[in-house]
């Protein structure tokens, strides 16, 4: 019995259920090898509630469901694939939002009644899904393109009162000073990865050593295991190690910008990989972050006397090179640009800032960077936008956005449309009607 009529047979059987016990749960609807329950219209109704979004009906929250379904069924059958580390990186990213959000860790902890490893395994799998839905998406509309003749006509054909109205845009920099580790915490790294090695040699058990040991959260958890990598995935250093390895085989000692790793072999499948790794990372000391203070004292002097420009001074002193490849300006991932609407922005960084004129430094403050490290930072107010009525002259790549974002929806409407000829799609009658795509 292949997995399709399974699917049909516990769809008969949930609604069976379902017409005895009103209690139970009810399957409304499965999308090839997806399915979709009646809590998830109550969960995802919730979700946008909680961002603001009110009035939206169960027939649109279940298109948007419907929707998602497809993509992600597709995700799946076409092997797209989201690795580890992205998972865990976006994980981390939200996590460390949600803890600027509540104030601080613990109180995250408190509002959920749940530790923050508890958190993650709630968030891990469905974030998964997320990241391969915006996967296939992009995939999808890959190819779309838009060209300034089509950016004027949609301008001069849009009513005098459809003109968009433009928020308050920011554009925000750094100079960040991130502190090396002393030699002699350095050394104490080196010695503990060594120590870690030679147990793992030994015969200790890899996996448990990562979990007590590493200072990779995200691996830890998972005794060290980074999942099957594709080559560029890694830093140079430790991809090197970690193509040389044999299964079951233990490393040198591999160090990389993050600290001192070991690693195991699992497997190798052409040019995919899959290791472990415990990774001892050389600790920062008050020292440490005292001397990054007082250098962040001296160059905010230079800046506020004039006798240091922000673009030199990120050139010079910066050590961020997430920022420093933008000229230190702050990136915005949802428009691909260096303005940020202030709901845009993190919250640390906009309470910084916003008392600001352009032109002018915050005291230095402490942060962490992209990938986890801990520093001093300067933010500098480059410029302010205020709200205003979009023109081509000032808005030209915003206007193309939009252009190029209905381009992309009505893409994406006909590949919904083609799929939905293409997969298995019962839906219960409750909801038959809900879908423009059906």
């Amino acid at each position: 019995m292949n997995r399709k009529n399974i699917l049909i047979i516990l769809f008969v059987i949930a609604n069976t259920l379902m017409a005895q016990d009103q209690v139970i749960e009810k399957i409304i609807a499965i999308v090839g090898d997806q399915i979709i329950m009646s809590s998830d219209i109550a969960i995802r109704k919730n979700q946008l509630q909680s961002q603001g979004v009110k009035n939206m009906d169960d027939c649109q929250v279940f298109e948007n469901l419907f929707k998602e379904k497809i993509l992600l069924n597709q995700a799946i059958l076409d092997s797209v694939e989201v690795s580890e580390g992205e998972v865990e990186s976006e994980l981390e990213r939200r996590i460390r939002y949600f803890m600027q959000m509540m104030g601080s860790k613990e109180k995250l902890e408190e509002f959920y009644g749940k530790s923050v490893l508890e958190i993650k395994d709630e968030f891990r799998i469905e974030i998964k899904k997320q990241l391969l839905i915006t996967r296939i998406q992009q995939q999808i509309t890959a190819g779309t393109s838009v060209s300034p003749a089509e950016v004027k006509a949609f301008f001069a054909e849009l009513p005098s009162d459809s003109v968009p109205l433009f928020n308050t845009m920011l554009e925000v920099g750094q100079i960040a000073v991130i502190p090396e580790p002393s030699k002699f915490q350095d050394s104490t790294a080196l010695s503990r990865a060594t120590e870690l090695r030679a147990r793992a040699l030994n015969g200790e058990d890899f996996s448990t050593l990562a979990l007590i040991y590493s200072d990779d959260p995200g691996s830890a958890r998972q005794g060290g295991d980074l999942g099957f990598q594709e080559r560029g995935t890694f830093v140079p250093e430790f991809e090197e190690a970690a193509y040389k390895i044999s299964k079951g085989e233990i490393s040198e000692i591999v160090k990389t910008q993050f600290g001192y790793h070991v690693l195991q072999g699992v497997e190798r499948r052409g040019e995919s990989v899959r290791v472990k790794h415990v990774l001892i990372k050389p600790k920062i000391m008050s020292i440490d972050m005292k001397s990054a203070s007082e250098k962040m004292d001296s160059i905010l002097t230079e800046l506020r006397a004039g006798r240091l420009s922000f673009e030199k001074g990120v050139a010079r002193f910066s050590d961020d090179e997430f920022t420093k490849s933008s000229g230190g300006l702050l990136m915005n991932n949802e428009s691909a640009s260096t303005f940020f609407e202030p709901d845009q922005m993190e919250h640390n960084v906009y309470f910084a800032i916003e008392k600001l004129e352009p032109g002018q430094y915050t005291e230095p403050q402490y942060f962490a960077t992209a990938d986890g490290r801990k520093g001093m930072r300067i933010l500098y107010l480059k410029a302010i936008v205020p709200q205003h009525k979009a023109s081509l002259s000032t808005d030209y790549d915003k206007i193309k956005s939009i252009v190029n974002s209905q381009k992309q929806a009505e893409q994406l409407d006909q590949w919904f449309k083609d799929r939905v000829e293409k997969n298995y799609i019962k839906i219960d009658s409750a909801y038959d009607k809900c879908s423009n795509l059906l």
